[in-house]
């Protein structure tokens, strides 16, 4: 059970480690309680067993797996998980998966809240 000052749990995703610090900051600061990784194939593992988390904030740009094939594989799990990519430019090259919001860098704390909030409401979470 969610204590009444944390929001549910959101995996924050980053292969780099100072950005994703920073993300998880942001998203403490906002009352999320986060969990992170720093490659694609851990998020999607830990999406896999942890049934806490209801929201998965990522970079577009990693290594190995990116957001969108992590926000495709998450998909697959075909449980209700918010999606929130992060990406330095404005418009990706690939097509986003339906439902994910997309946030561009750099941005500010309730630019990500609002994404966020939007991606967990269409889902009804």
């Amino acid at each position: 059970m969610v204590p009444k000052d944390r929001l549910p749990t959101v995996l924050a995703v980053d292969d780099d480690p100072l950005i994703l610090l920073g993300t998880a900051a942001v998203l403490g600061e906002q009352g999320w309680t986060v969990a992170t990784a720093t490659t694609g194939a851990a998020a999607l593992k830990r999406v896999g067993e942890d049934a806490s988390i209801v929201a998965v904030v990522s970079d577009l740009a990693m290594r190995g797996m990116s957001g969108i094939e992590l926000f495709g594989a998450i998909r697959q799990l075909q449980r209700p998980v918010a999606l929130v990519l992060v990406s330095g430019h404005a418009a990706p090259s690939e097509e986003l998966p339906p439902g994910c919001e997309l946030v561009v860098k750099p941005f500010a704390p309730d630019q990500l809240a609002s994404a966020l909030n939007a991606a967990m409401a269409r889902l009804g979470l």
